[in-house]
């Protein structure tokens, strides 16, 4: 398991972008599952809300002290699982930052 310096486990992901807000969609460090956390309004940088969150997990994990969310530079896809995501457009990591 991938960790930060402090020891913490780092969740990777990509944005996803709804009609309202940005979301962290990505796999859990601790269960495995797919996770959601949200990164802000539109009208804000997503980057800002990436860092340590509490994990969603259903089923409780020893030593569960949450998870760093980070960007998944390897996810440029424009689809899940091989299917087109209808509603979601997801945003490759260089692209994060098209808003000043």
């Amino acid at each position: 398991m991938e960790t930060d310096p402090e020891g913490y486990p780092i969740a990777r992901g990509h944005i996803v972008r709804t009609s309202d807000c940005y979301l962290w969609r990505g796999r859990c460090p601790l269960c495995g599952k797919r996770h959601v956390h949200g990164l802000g309004p539109l009208a804000g940088d997503p980057k800002d809300y990436l860092g340590h969150r509490v994990s969603h997990c259903l089923q409780p994990h020893p030593h569960d002290r949450g998870y760093i969310l980070a960007l998944d530079e390897t996810r440029l896809s424009h689809c899940v699982g091989g299917k087109p995501n209808p509603g979601y457009d997801i945003i490759p990591p260089e692209e994060v930052a098209w808003q000043a």
